[in-house]
């Protein structure tokens, strides 16, 4: 049955070459615009910033502010629930 369907859908809506290469072309400069936007800038997120001083100790977080520790309590209660996950990074996501 799903063969059928897949068989059908096969000849349902092919590009023609003129698509094809428009398609490649929109998709590589596309790419070549983000990579010129996000060339030599600095990568800042959060998440990273977290997994630096996730290995510091609770009285460094508590005691210092810097560009990415101004979230202390919130990086304590990550390094939580890696200590109670396993030190898994995944904790980042819960």
């Amino acid at each position: 049955m799903i063969d059928r369907y897949l068989d059908r859908q096969k000849d349902a809506r092919t590009f023609s070459k003129y698509e094809t290469w428009y398609l490649v072309f929109l998709t590589v400069f596309g790419a070549i615009i983000r990579i010129y936007y996000h060339y030599d800038r600095p990568f800042i997120s959060d998440e990273v910033g977290t997994l630096i001083y996730m290995g510091k100790s609770n009285a460094y977080l508590l005691t210092h502010f810097e560009s990415w520790l101004t979230m202390n309590y919130f990086i304590l209660l990550e390094k939580l629930m890696a200590f109670l996950g396993g030190d898994h990074r995944i904790s980042l996501i819960c």
